[in-house]
């Protein structure tokens, strides 16, 4: 789980659940991310599939936030350009297209989606003692290519169980589908085990 997510937002309040907002966020990976085959001899075979910055996705959304509860609350953009970053878009992404990987066409280092739809749902809630619900749902879709298989999904799904003070424990997951980087479901499992301590020095009301 190597992925950088940068947002910033800015809102006005029209009232107590909804709010007109405008935001701009940047996501990328750390480190190169490989797909693993075997070749014809039945070796394993390490095949690049992306790279730091490779690819980036940078979004500016304005549209409308929902929050009916403080744990919940959805981003709805009519209004969501984009632009896909692929830093040395040179053929070494033909595993994942030998024509445009993500989008981006071979020799070029940019994709403008100019008229494009975005929402995002957030959902982080205590749903028992001890243990937190969270998840992150993320659409988007461009207007000029609409169609059901060209929407983009992508679901970030963890929970969280504190054992005591010091220890928590967590099992969670990623379901994603982008068209522009395959054709069908990708999914990805994360279990972690933590230590954490906290102090603060005041007194809670």
């Amino acid at each position: 789980l190597d992925r950088v997510f940068l947002d910033t937002k800015y809102g006005r309040t029209l009232n107590s659940k909804w709010d007109l907002f405008t935001s701009l966020n940047f996501a990328t990976q750390f480190s190169k991310g490989y797909k693993y085959e075997d070749d014809a001899n039945g070796d394993e075979q390490e095949l690049l599939i992306s790279d730091l910055l490779a690819p980036a996705f940078v979004t500016l959304a304005l549209g409308f936030e929902y929050h009916p509860v403080p744990y919940f609350k959805v981003r709805i953009a009519p209004l969501a350009p984009r632009v896909t970053l692929l830093r040395d878009n040179n053929g070494r992404f033909d595993e994942v297209d030998s024509i445009a990987p993500y989008g981006v066409e071979v020799g070029e280092d940019t994709r403008f989606e100019w008229l494009a739809f975005q929402l995002t749902a957030d959902f982080d809630k205590d749903i028992a003692t001890n243990l937190n619900l969270k998840f992150k749902y993320l659409m988007f879709a461009n207007y000029e290519t609409f169609e059901g298989k060209t929407i983009d999904h992508r679901l970030d799904l963890m929970l969280t169980a504190k054992v005591n003070r010091f220890i928590s424990v967590s099992v969670g997951g990623i379901v994603l589908y982008d068209y522009d980087q395959d054709n069908e479901v990708q999914l990805s499992q994360a279990f972690n085990l933590g230590f954490a301590y906290s102090f603060q020095n005041f007194v809670d009301k």
